[in-house]
C-alpha cells in the first residue's frame, strides 16, 4: 500500500475537479461549434476530431517535452490557469468571431454547400489551444504526482485514471442537468473557467517543493530518467513486446471503444429518445465504466509479469461483453415499456424516468466499458516501469488518436455501410483480436497463461459465431418510439419498406395495413401520409400540404423558397406545384431520409423529379451563411425541438439569421407542435421568433399542429387566392379538403394580434442557443404529456372572443363540403356545426356520414323553443322549464356553434329565431338571452356587454354557463371599446364568482392577458 502523503492526497481530490471541468468544455465547446459548422455528420465530427486531436496532441507534447520540466505541477498549474482564462473569454470571442465570418469571410471564401475547409479551419483555431492544453492536465498531474510519490506507480496511475474520469462523470451530469438550465452555456463557461483557476492557485501552493529548488542537474537527477527523443519506447530486456506495439493496443482499443459509444448512443436512442439528457445519461453511464475499471485494477497495475496476461484477458471480456449487449438490446425495448406503463405522467415520474435510463444505460454500457476502463491503466502502468513518465503521455496521445479514428470510422463508413449491429460486430472483433495477440505475446515471453486463459479464447471464439448469427434487431421494435407511448412493438402487419442507419440517425419507411406509410428517425415519427387513395385522418397531410401551400398565399409570385427539413418531401413537392417558382432548396441534414421518403411517391413525386428542386444534405445554418441567398420564403419543418440539436432551429439567434435571408416582403413558415410542449416552452419559442418577425399568422393543421406564417413587419403580405389557381398546388389543397380560400380560412386560429398577450403573460425568455430552454425541458414535457391545446381550443370557448379579439372576420363556406375523413377537424366541427343550425331552423335532418353538434334530444328541444314553438318557460335565471328543459340547454347549444360559425350564418340564424313567433312564449329573461345571442352573432359587441353587464347585476346569478358566457362578453365588449380598465374592474369582480374549474380555463388567461396590457 502506497505510503499517506497529504500533498498527494489534496492532489488527487483537485484531478477529479479537474475532470469535472474537462467534460464541461467538451459538452459546452462542442455545443458552441456546432452552431457555427451546423449539425451535420461531417461537422460532428470535425469538432469532436478537433477537441480529441488537441488533447492526443497536448500529451504527446508533454510526453517529447515533459521530461525537461523540472516542476510538472508548476505546468499543470500554469496549464489550468490558462484554460481557465481563456474560458472566461471565450463566449464573448465566440460571437464576434462568428457574426465576423457570417457577414464577411463565409460569403466570400465558400460554397454555398458542402464542406467548407475555411469555415473548418476557423472552427479549429476556436477550440484547438484549449484542447491542446487540457491534453496536456492528465501527463502532467500524473508525472508530477509520481515525482513526488514513485512508490506503486500502477496504482496511482490508476487511480487518477479513476477520479479524473468519475469528475468527468459528474461534469457531465452536473453542467446538463443543473448548470446550463440555471445560467446557460455562458454561465456554465465562466463556472468551469472560475474552477479551473481556482485550482490553478492551489495545485500551485501545493506543488511548491518542500526545500528550496536544487540546481537543474539535481532536480534532474531526482525525476524520474527521461526517455530517448525518439517516438517510440525502448522495450525492457526481459519483455520481447515491443512498446511501439503496446501504444497501437492503446490505439486500436480506443477505437472499439468509441465504435461501440457511437453504437450504444444511437442503438439506445431509440429506447430513450434522441433527448440532449439522454445522450448525457449515455455518456455520464460510459464514462463511469471507464472509472470504474480503473479503480478496480489500480491493486493490480503494479504486477509487471502478470500484466500481460491480465491485459489479454481484459480485452476478451469486452469484446465478449460487447457482443453480449446485442441480446440485450432487445430486451432494453422491453424493459422500457414495463417502465413506461408503470409511472405516473408527473414530475414524481419524470424524476423515475431519468433515473430508470441511467439503470437502463449502465445495464448495457457498463460491463464492456468497465474492462475499457482497466486498459489503459494497464498499459500505461507496463510502459512507466519499462521507460518512465514520458509513457504517460505517449500511451495517453495513442489512445486518443485512436478514439477519433473510431469515431469517423464508426460514423462515416461502419453505420452507412454495415449497420448497428455490424458495427458493434467490428468492434468486439477488434478487442478480441487485440485479446488473443496479447495472450500469444505472453506465451512468447514466457509468462504462463494457463487453462484459464485459453478457456477466455475459446468463448470468445465462440461468441462470435454464435451470437451475430442469433441476434437479429428488430426494426418494428427501433421504430415503435416506446419512450413516448410504452409501445414496445409495431403490430406484426406492418411492413418494414425501409430501414437504413445513416450517419446522424437511423431511419425506417413503415407500411401500415390501412395503406399509410410513415417514416421515422430514431423511432419518432416524422410524416405519415396514404400515397394510394385519399388521405386518411391518421396521416399528417393536412399539415404538410399548408407547408407548402401558405408560402404561396402569402407569397403568390414567388421565385425561390427554401425548406428546412425534408421529411416526407410532400412540402417541397406542393410547393414546386406552382408555376412561377424557379428554385426550391430542401436542407436535409441526414441522406437516409431522402432515400426513404421515395415510399411516400407519387405524393411527393416533384420533390424527386422536377429540376427546379435542389436537395442540399447540410446544415440550415451553414447553409444559409455561406450562399447569402435572399428568399421569398423559408419553410422550417424540422423534427421536434426536444430533439438534440433540432432546438436550434427554433431559437431567436435562428430567426434573426433567417431574416437576413428573407427578401423584405418574404415569409417565414414555421411548424410547430402542440402536442409534448407546455405553454411556457411555447410561449419562448414564440418569443424568441418576436424578436425578428413581430407580425404572425396562426394556423391549425392537423390535429396537435400548428402552421406560423410570420413576417418582418410591420404587416404581412395580403392573402391570394391566386394559389387555387395553380392547377397542381388545388389539387394537393383538394386532396386535404382545402378546395377553396374559404375552406383554407377555416384552418385559421389567430394571430399575433390575439396570442401575442397570452404568450408574454408566461413571461418566459425567448429561447436561445446560449439558453436553450425548448431543448432541456422539452423531453420532460414529452413525458409529461404536456400540451397546448388549451391555445388550439380558444376559437371554440363559449363565445367567439378570439375572433372579435383579433379582430379578422370569418369568411362563409362555399363549394364542394369535403367528406369528414379527409378534411381537418375544424372543417368537420364547421360542417357539424353548420348541419346543427339547418337541423334546428329547418329540421333538416344531419348527413348520417357525421356526428352533430348536440344530441338529437338535445336538438329537438332547441328546435322546439325556438321555432316549433313548445310551451312556455320560467324566468332564464330560475334554472327550469315548463316543458322540462331547462333554458340552459339552448345556452348550451348556441356555446357549442356559435363560436364555430361566420357571423352572416350565425347572424341569419338568431336573427330568425329572434323574429320566430315563438318568441312571445318565452320568459323574459330567455328573450333578452335571445337578443344578445343575435348582437353576438352579428359581431355587435357594444349591444351585447350592455345586456351581459346588466345580466351580471342582476341578483340570483348563480355559477355555470350563463355567468361564463356573460363574463366573456363584457369583459371582450369593454377591451374592444378601448375601456381596459373597465374590463379589468369587470374581471375582478366576475372571476372569483366563477365556477373553481372554469377559473383557470384557456378563455380565462386569454382574457387576463388582454386585461393586463401585456
Amino acid at each position: 500500500m502506497p505510503a499517506r502523503n497529504p500533498r498527494v492526497t489534496a492532489l488527487y481530490a483537485l484531478f477529479a475537479v479537474s475532470g469535472f471541468c474537462g467534460l464541461i468544455y467538451e459538452s459546452i465547446w462542442s455545443h458552441y461549434l456546432k452552431l457555427f459548422v451546423g449539425h451535420a455528420a461531417y461537422a460532428q465530427t470535425l469538432v469532436l476530431a478537433v477537441f480529441m486531436g488537441g488533447m492526443g496532441l497536448g500529451a504527446w507534447l508533454v510526453a517529447r517535452l515533459g521530461g525537461r520540466w523540472r516542476n510538472l505541477l508548476w505546468g499543470y498549474a500554469a496549464v489550468e490557469l490558462v484554460i481557465g482564462v481563456m474560458a472566461l473569454g471565450f463566449h464573448p470571442a465566440f460571437g464576434a468571431i462568428t457574426a465576423w465570418a457570417y457577414d464577411s469571410l463565409l460569403p466570400a471564401a465558400c460554397a454555398a454547400e458542402g464542406f467548407c475547409a475555411v469555415q473548418g479551419l476557423l472552427a479549429v483555431a476556436l477550440i484547438l489551444p484549449q484542447s491542446v492544453l487540457l491534453g496536456t492536465t492528465f501527463p502532467l498531474m500524473t508525472g508530477g504526482i509520481l515525482r513526488l510519490a514513485p512508490d506503486l506507480p500502477g496504482r496511482r496511475l490508476a487511480l487518477l485514471y479513476f477520479l479524473n474520469s468519475l469528475g468527468a462523470v459528474a461534469g457531465v451530469l452536473a453542467s446538463g442537468f443543473v448548470l446550463i438550465p440555471w445560467v446557460g452555456l455562458p454561465g456554465t463557461l465562466l463556472t468551469a473557467g472560475l474552477g479551473n483557476v481556482t485550482l490553478a492557485v492551489l495545485v500551485y501552493f501545493l506543488g511548491k517543493p518542500a526545500r528550496p529548488v536544487a540546481p537543474a542537474p539535481a532536480v534532474m537527477a531526482e525525476a524520474p530518467p527521461a526517455l530517448p527523443t525518439s517516438q517510440t519506447l525502448p522495450s525492457s530486456p526481459a519483455s520481447p513486446v515491443p512498446a511501439a506495439a503496446l501504444l497501437l493496443v492503446a490505439a486500436f482499443t480506443g477505437l472499439s471503444s468509441f465504435i461501440y459509444e457511437v453504437a450504444w448512443i444511437r442503438m439506445l436512442s431509440m429506447v430513450f429518445g434522441s433527448a440532449t439528457h439522454s445522450f448525457e445519461i449515455m455518456l455520464a453511464s460510459f464514462i463511469l465504466g471507464l472509472a470504474l475499471g480503473g479503480w478496480w485494477v489500480r491493486r493490480r497495475n503494479d504486477d509487471s509479469a502478470g500484466a500481460l496476461p491480465l491485459l489479454a484477458r481484459v480485452q476478451l471480456a469486452m469484446g465478449m461483453l460487447a457482443l453480449l449487449t446485442l441480446p440485450l438490446y432487445g430486451l432494453s425495448f422491453d424493459a422500457m415499456g414495463w417502465l413506461m406503463s408503470g409511472l405516473a405522467r408527473n414530475a414524481a415520474g419524470y424524476v423515475l424516468f431519468t433515473l430508470a435510463l441511467n439503470v437502463l444505460a449502465l445495464v448495457v454500457m457498463l460491463p464492456a466499458t468497465f474492462c475499457a476502463g482497466m486498459t489503459l491503466p494497464l498499459i500505461t502502468g507496463h510502459l512507466y516501469r519499462q521507460g518512465g513518465e514520458r509513457a504517460i503521455g505517449q500511451v495517453y496521445a495513442a489512445n486518443t488518436l485512436g478514439s477519433i479514428a473510431g469515431v469517423l470510422l464508426a460514423v462515416h463508413l461502419l453505420l452507412p455501410a454495415a449497420g448497428l449491429e455490424r458495427a458493434l460486430v467490428i468492434g468486439a472483433g477488434i478487442d478480441l483480436a487485440l485479446g488473443a495477440w496479447l495472450l500469444a505475446q505472453a506465451r512468447v515471453q514466457g509468462t504462463p497463461v494457463g487453462r484459464a486463459g485459453w478457456a477466455w479464447l475459446s468463448a470468445a471464439a465462440g461468441l462470435v459465431l454464435v451470437v451475430p448469427l442469433a441476434t437479429h434487431f428488430d426494426p418494428l421494435k427501433m421504430a415503435a418510439g416506446v419512450f413516448r407511448d410504452g409501445r414496445v412493438r409495431l403490430d406484426a402487419s406492418t411492413q418494414v419498406a425501409h430501414a437504413q442507419d445513416g450517419k446522424t440517425a437511423t431511419v425506417h419507411a413503415l407500411r401500415f395495413a390501412d395503406g399509410n406509410v410513415m417514416v421515422a428517425t430514431n423511432g419518432k415519427p416524422d410524416g405519415t401520409a396514404r400515397p394510394a387513395g385519399d388521405a386518411s385522418e391518421r396521416s399528417d397531410e393536412l399539415t404538410m400540404t399548408l407547408l407548402g401551400a401558405l408560402p404561396l398565399v402569402y407569397r403568390p409570385d414567388a421565385t425561390e423558397v427554401a425548406v428546412i427539413g425534408f421529411g416526407t418531401g410532400m412540402s417541397s413537392a406542393t410547393l414546386l406545384g406552382s408555376p412561377r417558382l424557379q428554385r426550391v432548396d430542401t436542407i436535409e441534414i441526414e441522406p437516409a431520409m431522402v432515400a426513404a421518403s421515395q415510399h411516400f411517391r407519387p405524393l411527393n413525386e416533384r420533390a424527386y423529379a422536377d429540376p427546379r428542386h435542389r436537395l442540399v444534405f447540410d446544415d440550415a445554418k451553414s447553409t444559409f451563411a455561406r450562399g447569402q441567398r435572399r428568399y421569398d420564403a423559408i419553410v422550417s419543418e424540422p423534427s421536434n425541438p426536444w430533439v438534440s440539436g433540432v432546438s436550434s432551429l427554433f431559437t431567436e439567434e435562428f430567426y434573426a439569421q433567417v431574416r437576413r435571408h428573407l427578401k423584405d416582403d418574404g415569409v417565414l413558415v414555421q411548424w410547430l407542435h402542440a402536442y409534448e410542449i407546455t405553454p411556457e416552452l411555447a410561449a419562448s419559442v414564440f418569443t424568441a421568433l418576436k424578436r425578428s418577425f413581430p407580425v404572425y399568422d396562426v394556423y391549425m393543421g392537423t390535429a396537435g399542429d400548428l402552421v406560423i406564417v410570420a413576417g418582418p413587419g410591420p404587416s404581412l403580405p395580403l392573402r391570394s387566392a391566386a394559389v387555387f389557381g395553380m392547377p397542381a398546388v388545388r389539387a394537393a389543397l383538394e386532396r386535404v379538403g382545402l378546395g377553396s380560400e374559404q375552406h383554407l380560412a377555416l384552418q385559421w386560429l389567430a394571430s399575433q394580434r390575439a396570442l401575442a398577450p397570452l404568450i408574454t403573460g408566461h413571461a418566459m425568455p425567448p429561447n436561445s442557443d446560449y439558453f436553450p430552454l425548448v431543448d432541456l425541458e422539452g423531453p420532460r414535457a414529452r413525458f409529461m404529456r404536456s400540451s397546448i391545446f388549451s391555445w388550439t381550443q380558444l376559437h371554440a370557448a363559449e363565445t367567439p372572443l378570439l375572433r372579435a379579439l383579433d379582430g379578422a372576420p370569418r369568411v362563409s363556406w362555399s363549394g364542394d363540403e369535403p367528406r369528414s375523413e379527409r378534411a381537418g377537424h375544424r372543417q368537420i366541427a364547421y360542417l357539424r356545426a353548420r348541419q346543427a343550425l339547418a337541423y334546428v331552423q329547418h329540421g333538416t335532418r344531419p348527413d348520417a356520414r357525421r356526428d352533430f353538434i348536440g344530441t338529437a334530444d338535445t336538438m329537438r328541444a332547441v328546435r322546439q323553443r325556438l321555432f316549433a314553438c313548445g310551451p312556455a318557460g320560467a324566468d332564464a335565471n330560475s334554472g327550469a322549464a315548463a316543458d322540462g328543459v331547462p333554458w340552459e340547454t339552448v345556452l348550451r347549444w348556441a356555446a357549442e356553434t356559435l363560436p364555430l360559425l361566420d357571423e352572416a350564418e350565425a347572424g341569419a340564424f338568431w336573427a330568425a329565431a329572434a323574429a320566430s313567433r315563438c318568441t312571445a312564449k318565452l320568459a323574459p329573461g330567455e328573450r333578452r338571452w335571445l337578443e344578445l345571442l343575435t348582437h353576438l352573432a352579428h359581431g355587435r359587441w357594444r349591444e351585447a356587454g350592455v345586456l351581459a353587464t346588466a345580466a351580471l347585476q342582476e341578483p340570483g346569478l348563480a355559477p355555470g354557463l350563463a355567468h361564463t358566457m356573460l363574463t366573456q362578453v363584457a369583459v371582450t365588449a369593454h377591451l374592444l371599446a378601448g375601456a381596459r380598465g373597465d374590463a379589468r374592474r369587470r374581471l375582478d369582480i366576475e372571476g372569483p364568482r366563477l365556477a373553481p374549474a372554469d377559473r383557470d380555463k384557456p378563455w380565462v388567461r386569454l382574457l387576463v392577458a388582454h386585461v393586463q396590457g401585456w
